[in-house]
């Protein structure tokens, strides 16, 4: 579905990517070409780019000209990938996609200016949109100020967890985190995709806020387990003693079970009194498949999926060219997965 998702709007990709060079050409950076070198890189990977897509596929719904959707596109792709860098830096990553991190090549202090140059350049490529009104580009970034204040608690609560804020797992708000750090995006880009192409904002906020939870949820399962089942043996996760969802799913079924000594045997591995060793996660690897914590997280993502889909079709009710699968509706599946 991501390619379908990514054939439909091709051309306005193009156009997205047209307006973040542009920018980069209208922007200082000629005079220091090792920097315009590191921005240019961290641009240069095309990733999903659902974030833009979930933008044109709302903005779709109204029927209008998506050119004006393309300066918001290009604005919440890159507000991510600022907030990638960010990220890295704080959950200490040594790699993305394959490649080293830019903080573990040139240094915390020059990511950090890397990241604060391409989330400037989101606000620059709205304000300079002649297809957008005065008013809207004001609403559009006091919706992307919001997202920031919110990404920022979400990532927050995530290195809280080590930071010893939360007593126990029960009480470590790990839904409040993801609808944060990767629900607040997607309903900004919905948002804003909304708001440009003249659309109802909240309904597609909502949309796109639930996407980015199970967007986020599948990410955490993909962490862990093969689509099989099988659990990786590289976790990053369980490398870092992570509580997401795989690890809170098993502390569940324990619970359910009424196991107090491995309940009591993880909440202290999740607390750092085991260490990180690798050798450290095989007894975490052989709870997770003795209780079918896969199956147990694959029933409810399927079941998230399917209310996805139900509120894509809802919104898409009535507003597409029949016969075709609207745009809203290839998004729900790619994030769903289904």
């Amino acid at each position: 579905m991501y390619a379908a998702l990514s054939d439909r709007y091709a051309e306005d990709l193009t156009a997205m990517e047209h307006l973040v060079a542009e920018e980069i050409a209208r922007s200082p950076l000629a005079d220091l070409p090792e920097l315009e070198k590191l921005v240019r890189h961290q641009l240069d990977g095309e990733g999903k780019q659902l974030r833009p897509l979930l933008s044109l596929a709302v903005a779709d719904l109204t029927g209008g000209p998506r050119a004006r959707v393309h300066p918001v596109a290009a604005a919440v792709e890159l507000y991510h990938r600022a907030s990638l860098i960010l990220d890295d830096i704080q959950d200490n990553s040594d790699f993305r996609r394959g490649e080293r991190t830019i903080h573990t090549t040139v240094g915390v202090g020059m990511a950090f200016n890397v990241a604060g140059i391409i989330r400037s350049m989101s606000y620059h490529v709205v304000d300079r949109s002649p297809e957008l009104r005065a008013e809207d580009k004001l609403r559009i970034h006091r919706c992307l100020d919001t997202t920031a204040i919110r990404l920022y608690i979400g990532q927050s609560i995530d290195l809280g967890w080590h930071e010893g804020w939360y007593p126990t797992y029960e009480v470590f708000p790990y839904d409040q985190m993801i609808a944060h750090k990767t629900g607040a995006l997607f309903g900004c880009a919905a948002w804003i995709g909304a708001c440009a192409a003249g659309g109802d904002p909240r309904l597609a906020e909502s949309f796109g806020t639930h996407a980015g939870i199970l967007y986020q949820l599948f990410d955490d399962f993909d962490d862990v387990f093969t689509r099989d089942g099988d659990v990786h043996s590289d976790s990053q996760d369980l490398r870092y003693q992570k509580p997401t969802a795989p690890i809170l799913t098993l502390l569940t079924v324990l619970a359910e079970t009424g196991n107090a000594r491995d309940i009591l045997r993880i909440t202290r591995w999740l607390s750092g009194m085991h260490g990180q060793a690798d050798e450290d996660t095989a007894w975490i690897v052989r709870l997770l498949a003795e209780h079918g914590v896969a199956e147990r997280l694959q029933r409810r993502l399927s079941q998230m999926a399917e209310r996805l889909l139900e509120q894509a079709h809802n919104l898409a009710a009535g507003e597409h060219i029949p016969g075709e699968v609207p745009g809203i509706e290839l998004l729900a599946r790619a994030v769903g997965r289904s």
